[in-house]
């Protein structure tokens, strides 16, 4: 994350745009003061939400996955 005054982003737009873009935040300041941080509306570099469902078929539970233990049926 870095600072930048409004006047340096307004000249530099496409830089803070490359630096947005790229996972970076950028806080912007009026006078040394912080008024704002840019930051990415959508995921950056490629990485995605999981969506439900997208490890289907991926995994493998065994046939007696239900199935009481024996050494554990004295508890129930």
């Amino acid at each position: 994350m870095h600072q930048l005054s409004l006047q340096e982003a307004a000249t530099h737009i496409s830089s803070v745009f490359s630096d947005v873009m790229s996972g970076e935040e950028v806080i912007l300041t009026d006078h040394d003061t912080p008024v704002m941080k840019v930051i990415p509306l959508a995921p950056v570099n490629g990485s995605k939400r999981l969506t439900f469902g997208c490890m289907q078929g991926e995994f493998k539970m065994s046939d007696d996955f239900n199935d009481t233990p024996e050494d554990f049926a004295d508890y129930i």
